[in-house]
């Protein structure tokens, strides 16, 4: 790691160490066990269909998910790879959580993750992480920058985990944000299941609860019926 000209830190601490380098590339350094990790962990056992994460498979991950078809969603290029970290090249653009702050804006937010979604499943491509942060809007194109929680079997646990994750990034925003986002989501695939919403409820407020700010804890109780 200390080849790498470090310009600016965008996280380091409980997750992995992610860098902009001198080179105007993107080294993440992959911790052994990180929160989001154990989150993600946690919540496959929620839904009753555990699966854990370890540094090498998600590092695994990171790589298969770029030998599959990206018409759908663009991932960022790896440029090289050590024992624990990989260098991507970086992508300049705006992400969906800016996005997000507006509502007029979240309908359309809504319909392009649904419809990003579904063409991945139908290239057994489960993302399973959609924090909203983890996408980059850059001219025409959309990119996902953190795949490393990625599933590729058409299970019934990579399909729920999928829709909860995306539904949850959705429950912690503001109530129209919220149902703007929701709207355009379910025109692209059809109304969310009784099952689903409910889990994605629950999911955002055990997080809200334990991790979120207060104003997260404040949407995720107003969004709590739909």
């Amino acid at each position: 790691m200390s080849n790498f000209e470090v310009e600016k830190v965008f996280e380091e601490g409980d997750t992995n160490d992610v860098f902009l380098t001198g080179e105007g590339t993107v080294v993440k350094k992959f911790s052994r066990v990180s929160l989001p990790a154990v989150a993600i962990s946690l919540a496959y056992m929620f839904t009753g269909y555990p699966r854990f994460f370890t540094r090498d498979n998600r590092m695994e991950n990171e790589k298969e998910v770029r030998t599959k078809n990206q018409d759908h969603l663009d991932f960022p290029d790896i440029i090289s790879a050590g024992e624990k970290f990989m260098e991507f090249e970086y992508i300049e653009g705006r992400s969906l959580k800016e996005k997000a702050e507006n509502p007029d804006e979240c309908e359309e937010m809504g319909k392009l993750l649904g419809n990003a979604m579904k063409g991945l499943q139908s290239e057994n491509i489960f993302l399973v992480d959609y924090s909203l942060d983890n996408f980059i809007q850059a001219e025409e194109d959309l990119y996902h920058i953190d795949p490393e929680y990625a599933g590729f079997r058409n299970s019934k646990a990579n399909r729920l985990m999928e829709i909860l994750s995306l539904l949850f990034a959705f429950k912690i925003l503001p109530p129209e944000n919220y149902r703007n986002g929701l709207k355009g989501l379910e025109s692209v695939r059809g109304r969310t299941s009784f099952l689903e919403m409910f889990l994605a409820n629950s999911l955002a407020l055990l997080y809200a609860v334990f991790l979120g700010s207060r104003a997260e804890f404040s949407n995720s109780v107003k969004n709590f019926k739909r």
